[in-house]
């Protein structure tokens, strides 16, 4: 049976004690553990395969049947891949194509979980950002309500006071009328105190004409007689 290039490398570089940092063996011996799977990527797989992804490296792991045993770690094991046994290392075969599966059982629940919480992560800064936006924009609406409110507030105490200037200029006005001095020089103000005069003397006239004499009896009786009340 030829040798399988990747079991080889693959119990070379677990067994390579400079690597313990990142990749070593359990203290069974029967089974190893990555460590920092980025840094595992990036200066271990290199040096012995053609490739730097840890993605990779696990599809390969699947291929030949190791089993992930632990959830949050990455530990893996195969009944013949054991430390200082490298007579057992040519008893591990690929598994036939039909039956591979790129999700297997240790890959896939961990993708899985990492697609799953990407999506939600993009959910959440979606969401955000809407958030961030509708934030602005209360903010921005309150600045100008704000604003608005400075604006109105301005107007009303201009229109107060020139309402208290009309109203000081109206009594000023009509005081001069009815006090008979008009000014002279200001033809309306001479009209209204004319008009007021004449309006006065008419109404003075009037009086003087409508009066009743000594003599004067009124042709209707005023007077009345109780009438007792019956029932």
């Amino acid at each position: 049976m030829p040798k399988v290039n990747f079991i080889y490398k693959l119990y070379e570089l677990v067994n390579d004690p400079r690597n313990n940092h990142l990749i070593s063996w359990g203290d069974s011996g029967t089974n190893f553990e990555v460590y920092n799977d980025k840094d595992f990527a990036k200066n271990i797989l290199p040096c012995y395969f053609k490739h730097n992804q840890f993605s990779s490296f696990l599809r390969q792991l699947n291929q030949y049947d190791f089993q992930k045993i632990h959830p949050a770690r990455w530990l893996f094991s195969h009944p013949n891949f054991k430390k200082n046994q490298t007579k057992e290392l040519s008893s591990i075969f690929r598994k036939k194509q039909e039956k591979f599966n790129k999700n297997s059982s240790f890959l896939g629940p961990q993708k899985n979980f990492e697609e799953k919480t990407s999506m939600e992560i993009n959910l959440l800064k979606k969401q955000k950002q809407v958030l961030t936006k509708n934030i602005l924009y209360v903010f921005q609406l309150q600045n100008e309500l704000s604003t608005r409110l400075e604006y109105l507030e301005s107007n009303q105490k201009k229109i107060q006071t020139e309402i208290n200037n009309l109203k000081s200029l109206i009594f000023r006005y009509f005081s001069k009328i009815l006090s008979n001095e008009p000014d002279k020089n200001d033809p309306v103000k001479c009209f209204f105190s004319k008009k007021i005069i004449e309006n006065n003397n008419l109404i003075n006239k009037n009086q003087k004409s409508f009066h009743f004499s000594s003599n004067f009896k009124p042709k209707f009786n005023l007077s009345y007689q109780k009438k007792p009340l019956t029932f």
